[in-house]
C-alpha cells in the first residue's frame, strides 16, 4: 500500500473517527436535552395555563360570592337593587352583565351592562354587550343549579365568532321571603384568560394553546383555535384521567401532533400542543450539520493526507485536544485557524461547532436556572399558604377549646364573686377583721381579672357578618386612642407622629372593635420603649380601594424567629408579663372580621411596624 494511501487512512482512522464519535455523542447528549426540553416547555405551558384558569375561576367565584352575600337584597329599594347590581358589576372587569331574578326566574330590575364604549375610566374596561348576547346570556344562566346548591356555573357561549366567550355564574340570595330565594346571575368575559394564554404561547416553537370547557369545546386559544368547537376525540380521553398526560395523535388533516393535557377540577382543562415535525426541526438540524461538517472534515483530512506529510500531524494533535476540552465541558477554546489550506478551513469549523455547542449549552443552563427560580417562587407561596393554614388551625382550636371553658368557668367564677363580695360586706362591719378584708379584695381583684380574661376567650367565638358596621371617621378614633395614652406617652417620654392622609379619613367597621385593635398594638409599641422613643402612626390610600394604617415604634424589635408567632395565643416576648396574652390574636381575628389584613414587620433593635389593611368606605362603593 502506497504511503499516501496509508497516510489517508491513518488520518481518517486515528483522526476523523474519534472526532466524528465524540461529535455524535455530543450531539445525541444535546438532542436528548434539546427534546426534554421542547416536552418541558410544554408541560410548563400547558401547567401554567391550568394554574392561571383555576386561579381566576376561584378569585371570580370569591369575590362575587363576598360581595354578593353581603348585601341584603330583600330589604333593599328598587333604586338601591340598581345600586348594588353596578356595585356588584365594578366588582372585576372582566364582568360583562349582571341581573336580579326572582324565584321563578323573572328579572326582578333591568340588567346591568354597557351597550357602547364608557366614558367613565373605571367602567371601560368592560366588554360592551348588544342584544344578542343578551339573550344567550338569559338561556345559560343555571338559575336551577344556584337554587339547589346555592351557587351555579352554566355552559361557556359566544353568540357570534367575533364575540369573546361568556362564562354564566348564578348566586343564591335571600329575597323578601326567606323561603323564596332570588338568584344573582353574572356574566364573565373570559377575554382576559384568552389573551393570558396566547401571550404565553411560544410562537417560534410552533407551540398551540387551547382552553377547554367541561363540555369537551375550545373555549379559546392561541392560533387559528375556533371558539366552542368540539376537541379530538384522542384529546377527550386525556382529559377524563384527571392527571397530566402526553399524547401523540394524528388529525383530521393527517397531521402527527404531540401534546400536553393538564385537566383541572369540575373538567375544565388546558391543552398545549404542536406538530411533531415543527417540534424537531432544530433536532433535525442539528443532526443534518454534525454530518454535513464531518462530511467536510474527512474530506479535508483526506486530501491534506494526500498533499502533506509531517506537517499534518500538528493539527491532528490540536483537533483531538480541542475534542477533549470539549469533552470537559470547556466550549470556549478555540483553535489557531492559520494559513488558508483545508486543516485551517477544518479549523475554523470545529471552532464555529464549538461556539454553537457553548451557545445551546448556555441556553439549557438559562433554561434550568428560570426552572429552579420558577420552583423556589412556588415553594416560597406554599409556605406562606401552609404558615396561614396553621395560623388559622390555632385559631379555630383556641376559639373551640376557650369558648368551652369560658362558659364552664363563668358559672362558679360568679358564684365564687358573690361569696367574696358577701364576705368583704360582712368584715367591713368588724374592725378586727380589717386584716381579711384586705385580703378578700385581693382575691375579689384577681377574680375580676379572670373575668376579664374570660370574657376575651368568649370574644374569640363571636363572628362578624358586617350588619352591625358603621361608617368610621378614622381620624377621629386614632384622635381619641391619642388622648387616651396621653398620660403614659408624658410618662414615658414616649412622641407621637400621626401623617394622615385625606382620603383615608372614611371606612366600614364596628368602632369598639377596631378601637381595642389600635388600642393593643399601641400599648405593645409602648411596652416595646421603657426608656421612650417614638410612635408613629401612618394612613395612606392603596389604589384607591383599601386604606393601610402603619404603626411603628422605636423599641427593640423582635427576633426574626419569633416574628411570626406573635399572633399565636398566648405568646409573648415581654420581659415582664401581666397581660392576657390575646391583644395580638384578638387583634387579627377582629381585622380579618372587617375582611382587611393585619402583618408584621420588624428589625432586631431599630423597632416594630404593624401595617393593617382594611377596605375604604367610599360613597360610591357602598350602598345609600
Amino acid at each position: 500500500m502506497r504511503l499516501r494511501t496509508k497516510l489517508v487512512v491513518i488520518i481518517v482512522f486515528v483522526a476523523i473517527v474519534p472526532l466524528a464519535i465524540s461529535a455524535y455523542s455530543t450531539l445525541g447528549v444535546h438532542q436528548r436535552a434539546f427534546d426534554e426540553k421542547v416536552k418541558e416547555i410544554r408541560s410548563m405551558t400547558a401547567g401554567a395555563g391550568a394554574k392561571l384558569l383555576q386561579a381566576q375561576l376561584d378569585t371570580y367565584r370569591e369575590t362575587l360570592t363576598q360581595a354578593i352575600q353581603t348585601i341584603s337584597w330583600g330589604e333593599l329599594t328598587d333604586e338601591e337593587k340598581d345600586g348594588a347590581l353596578w356595585l356588584i358589576y365594578q366588582q372585576l372587569n372582566e364582568i360583562a352583565v349582571v341581573t336580579l331574578l326572582d324565584q321563578t326566574g323573572q328579572g326582578l330590575r333591568p340588567s346591568v351592562y354597557l351597550d357602547s364604549a364608557s366614558s367613565v375610566k373605571k367602567l371601560n374596561k368592560h366588554s360592551t354587550v348588544n342584544l344578542l348576547t343578551l339573550k344567550a346570556f338569559a338561556n345559560k344562566i343555571p338559575f336551577d343549579d344556584a337554587k339547589k346548591h346555592g351557587i351555579g356555573v352554566g355552559d361557556i357561549f359566544t353568540p357570534s365568532p367575533d364575540i369573546l366567550p361568556i362564562l354564566p355564574m348564578a348566586f343564591s340570595v335571600a329575597g323578601q321571603d326567606q323561603s323564596s330565594p332570588w338568584v344573582v346571575s353574572v356574566g364573565i368575559s373570559m377575554g382576559q384568560v384568552c389573551k393570558e394564554l396566547r401571550e404565553n404561547t411560544s410562537d417560534a416553537s410552533g407551540l398551540t394553546v387551547m382552553l377547554v370547557d367541561p363540555l369537551k369545546r375550545v373555549v379559546c386559544g392561541s392560533g387559528n383555535a375556533t371558539p366552542l368547537k368540539p376537541i379530538h376525540e384522542h384529546l377527550k380521553v386525556g382529559i377524563s384521567g384527571g392527571q397530566p398526560v402526553e399524547l401523540k395523535y394524528e388529525n383530521h388533516q393527517g397531521t402527527m401532533l404531540l401534546a400536553t393535557v393538564a385537566p383541572m377540577p369540575n373538567d375544565w382543562a388546558v391543552i398545549a400542543e404542536q406538530a411533531a415535525q415543527e417540534a424537531f426541526t432544530s433536532s433535525n438540524k442539528m443532526r443534518l450539520q454534525t454530518l454535513f461538517w464531518l462530511v467536510i472534515s474527512v474530506i479535508v483530512a483526506a486530501t491534506s493526507g494526500l498533499l502533506l506529510g509531517r506537517s499534518i500531524t500538528i493539527p491532528i494533535k490540536n483537533l483531538v485536544h480541542s475534542a477533549s476540552e470539549f469533552a470537559k465541558g470547556n466550549f470556549n477554546y478555540r483553535l489557531k485557524a492559520e494559513g488558508r489550506d483545508e486543516l485551517a478551513a477544518l479549523s475554523g469549523t470545529f471552532n464555529r461547532m464549538g461556539e454553537e455547542i457553548g451557545q445551546r449549552d448556555a441556553e439549557i443552563r438559562q433554561w434550568n436556572q428560570e426552572l429552579q427560580q420558577r420552583v423556589e417562587e412556588q415553594t416560597l407561596e406554599l409556605r406562606e399558604v401552609q404558615e396561614q393554614l396553621v395560623h388559622s388551625q390555632k385559631i379555630a382550636a383556641v376559639t373551640s377549646l376557650g369558648a368551652g371553658i369560658a362558659h364552664e368557668i363563668n358559672n362558679p367564677l360568679t358564684g365564687i364573686l358573690g361569696f367574696i363580695q358577701l364576705m368583704i360586706n360582712m368584715a367591713q362591719k368588724d374592725q378586727s377583721l380589717d386584716e381579711y378584708t384586705d385580703m378578700l379584695r385581693h382575691v375579689e381583684k384577681h377574680s375580676l381579672r379572670i373575668k376579664d380574661i374570660v370574657g376575651r376567650v368568649l370574644k374569640f367565638s363571636q363572628t362578624y357578618k358586617g350588619k352591625d358596621f358603621t361608617e368610621i371617621d378614622l381620624s377621629d378614633l386614632i384622635e381619641k386612642i391619642a388622648l387616651d395614652f396621653d398620660e403614659v406617652f408624658s410618662k414615658q417620654d414616649i412622641q407621637l407622629r400621626i401623617e394622615f392622609e385625606a382620603a383615608t379619613r372614611h371606612l366600614m367597621g364596628v368602632p369598639s372593635d377596631l378601637h381595642e385593635v389600635f388600642e393593643a398594638l399601641i400599648k405593645n409599641a409602648c411596652n416595646a420603649m421603657p426608656d421612650g422613643g417614638t410612635i408613629s402612626m401612618q394612613t395612606s390610600i392603596v389604589e384607591d380601594q383599601v386604606i393601610k394604617i402603619a404603626i411603628s415604634d422605636t423599641g427593640k424589635g423582635i427576633a426574626k424567629e419569633n416574628l411570626n408567632r406573635i399572633f399565636d395565643p398566648f405568646f409573648t416576648t415581654k420581659d415582664n408579663w401581666t397581660g392576657e396574652g390575646l391583644g395580638l390574636t384578638l387583634a387579627t381575628r377582629t381585622v380579618e372580621s372587617h375582611h382587611g389584613k393585619i402583618k408584621a414587620h420588624s428589625v432586631l433593635g431599630k423597632g416594630t411596624t404593624m401595617t393593617i389593611y382594611l377596605p375604604s368606605a367610599r360613597a360610591e362603593a357602598h350602598l345609600k
